[in-house]
């Protein structure tokens, strides 16, 4: 269990880096314009970076470094594959199920993101403001 876990976390992560690469690519602006939907193979292809996974670094040799990362390389493509697929059926989805709403709904779901978006930029500049008194507080 506690290794389809960290699958899982890799997926979702490798997910939400590969989405974010796509331009305009949302469930809002999909659902607006499906005549101009971004198709995954049109995105920025990711870049394959070697990195061990936690805590290997301090357990093993050269040798096995090498290993890791050439294992990593070799899954890498069909991984990268396999996750533009995820991500082209959930804006399919999403595309499906913002058809659902009437066009009033869909403005009021527009409305209501970026009402969340506001109240979130909000609260993120007053946690700023509240931890830069506290940094010229620790430097005098």
């Amino acid at each position: 269990m506690h290794k389809l876990h960290h699958w899982r976390r890799f997926v979702g992560i490798g997910l939400i880096a590969l989405f974010a690469t796509l331009p305009g690519a949302t469930s809002s602006t999909l659902a607006q314009d499906s005549k101009e939907t971004v198709k995954p193979a049109e995105a920025a292809k990711p870049v394959f970076r070697r990195r061990l996974p936690n805590y290997f670094a301090q357990v093993v040799d050269a040798k096995q470094r090498s290993t890791i990362y050439k294992i990593q390389k070799d899954y890498f493509d069909k991984i990268a594959a396999l996750q533009a697929q995820l991500i082209a059926i959930i804006a399919e989805r999403d595309q499906k199920i913002n058809a659902v709403l009437t066009p009033e709904q869909s403005e009021k779901v527009e409305q209501l993101k970026a009402d969340a978006k506001a109240k979130r930029a909000k609260k993120a500049a007053e946690k700023a403001a509240e931890q830069k008194p506290d940094a010229e507080g620790a430097a005098d």
